[in-house]
């Protein structure tokens, strides 16, 4: 494998990161291309307002249209020695997370998860029994999963 579709929240990459999601997936990328892969990368919830209100309507947005942006982005992709990164977090947008992991599958893409920040665990442990099975059914999705060590 040699280039790897990387979908993750970078963040504003010419401004500092806003958080541990944008440094994780910022620190990730950085690894994978000292490493020797081609990375391309897809920036997810787009936080390029100095509003909080604007940046939040433009989060609530992408993430909606955020699985058919990549569908195209990947469409006429290389398949062969490539895969599809995603950084995850297991939070109330898992759905979105889901019609993204399908895409990439419809796709013909090896799938790769990182599920990043200690979320993971206890969202799926107070979650409902639908989150449960979706949760599942994603985790089934992947051909590799990594886990944050928080996560455990």
């Amino acid at each position: 494998m040699k280039t790897i579709y990387f979908f993750a929240s970078f963040g504003n990459l010419k401004k500092l990161p806003g958080g541990g999601g944008e440094t994780a997936a910022r620190r990730l990328l950085s690894v994978l291309k000292q490493l020797g892969y081609e990375v391309h990368i897809f920036n997810r919830h787009r936080k390029y307002f100095e509003n909080r209100l604007l940046d939040r309507i433009s989060m609530a947005t992408f993430v909606m249209i955020d699985p058919i942006l990549y569908f195209f982005f990947l469409l006429f992709r290389k398949k062969r020695n490539a895969a599809t990164l995603y950084m995850g977090y297991a939070g109330s947008i898992l759905r979105f997370d889901y019609l993204i992991i399908k895409v990439t599958s419809i796709l013909g893409f090896r799938n790769i998860m990182y599920l990043a920040g200690g979320k993971a665990r206890w969202a799926y442990e107070k979650g409902s029994p639908s989150y449960q099975r979706l949760f599942a059914k994603m985790m089934q999705m992947y051909d590799s999963c990594y886990l944050d060590i928080y996560c455990i």
